[in-house]
């Protein structure tokens, strides 16, 4: 499916020299990429030079690289980072200014005063050691634990300097996205989320999936049923935010979502929402395949989001076993939830 984003054209910047091993990573000088210090804000500087005059190397990684390498360039909201630096170092220099990222020992979230912009800092994932005897192999590493190739990038705040492998930078200038694991299946797998942030990252950017990374989404989506819904209502919000609704829905049915999504909600009944009382109104509109009637009821009675009919039933509920893909977004997005326990199929009459 193809976005309204323009044309994405990367070609011109950087060719690779035919003797570059594609798989050996590469050093990009200043003067052969597009990233200037311009794209970066004076709340970036203020992290990366604090950083920096602390003697610890800093590199900028993920998406604020890709979206400065996009022709036009994409804006980012918050930056990640990769230094030397270790978890109590950083602590103390951003004092009253960190916090530990929820779930995860390997990140640390620095929120700068009167700054809109918050900056995630990778720990624990930097071999330090390796990186004090062979610092390109550390990075090498690090690199090749990343998800999608369009995110293998790393900036070196020092030299300013592009840190990549040469196939990583052919594909993103071709336009096409694929793990950087060789076995997409294992990627996935290992991290189902992988599956909903692809996804909204090719829509984002415009870009398309290689075969087998394509293959293997159709083959590893039934592995969304192991996340949490919190995980999945994340993906979800932040497709929206990006995209839009309709397009959030659009990206749902086109890679055939629906079903895993709705059943990992189902089997955490821990993020339910406060049930409200019977109100057939919601369910009967979602059954007349009246989605204007839903649209007004969802979002003029919020209270009407996770009510019960009289079987005990939610909307979410119902959605599941009807041909109603299109409420699907909607309701997620307005924090649906299904009931529990799990509906009886012989309420339904289904042609």
């Amino acid at each position: 499916m193809k976005t309204n984003l323009p044309p994405t054209n990367h070609a011109s910047f950087f060719k690779t020299p035919k003797h570059f091993h594609p798989a050996k990573l590469i050093t990009i000088g200043n003067q052969q990429h597009p990233i200037n210090k311009g794209d970066f804000n004076e709340a970036d500087w203020q992290v990366m030079n604090a950083l920096t005059e602390k003697g610890h190397k800093v590199f900028v990684r993920g998406g604020k690289i890709r979206n400065s390498l996009l022709l036009p360039k994409l804006a980012s909201r918050d930056t990640d980072l990769l230094t030397t630096a270790t978890a109590a170092e950083i602590q103390t220099l951003f004092a009253g200014q960190c916090t530990q990222n929820s779930g995860s020992i390997n990140s640390i979230t620095i929120n700068i005063k009167n700054s809109y912009y918050s900056y995630r800092i990778d720990i624990n994932s930097l071999d330090l050691s390796l990186y004090n005897i062979a610092p390109f192999s550390a990075l090498e590493n690090y690199i090749d634990s990343t998800d999608f190739t369009c995110n293998a990038f790393l900036l070196s705040v020092e030299h300013w300097s592009l840190i990549c492998k040469p196939l990583h930078m052919e594909l993103f200038q071709k336009g096409i996205i694929q793990t950087v694991d060789a076995d997409p299946e294992n990627s996935f797998a290992n991290d189902p989320s992988r599956i909903l942030r692809g996804v909204r990252i090719a829509d984002e950017i415009n870009f398309r999936f290689g075969q087998k990374t394509l293959a293997a989404i159709s083959t590893c989506k039934q592995y969304i049923n192991n996340l949490r819904a919190s995980r999945i209502m994340k993906h979800l919000s932040l497709m929206v935010s990006a995209r839009g609704q309709i397009n959030t829905i659009n990206l749902i049915n086109q890679y055939e979502l629906a079903p895993y999504l709705t059943h990992s909600l189902e089997k955490n009944p821990a993020y339910f929402l406060k049930d409200f009382p019977a109100q057939p109104s919601l369910h009967e509109a979602i059954f007349a395949n009246d989605l204007q009637r839903f649209l007004a009821l969802l979002y003029s009675q919020p209270k009407l989001i996770n009510a019960r009919d009289e079987q005990g039933h939610t909307a979410l509920d119902i959605i599941k076993l009807l041909p109603r893909a299109e409420y699907l977004s909607h309701l997620l997005v307005a924090s649906a939830m299904p009931a529990k326990p799990p509906l009886d199929r012989k309420y339904f009459s289904i042609s």
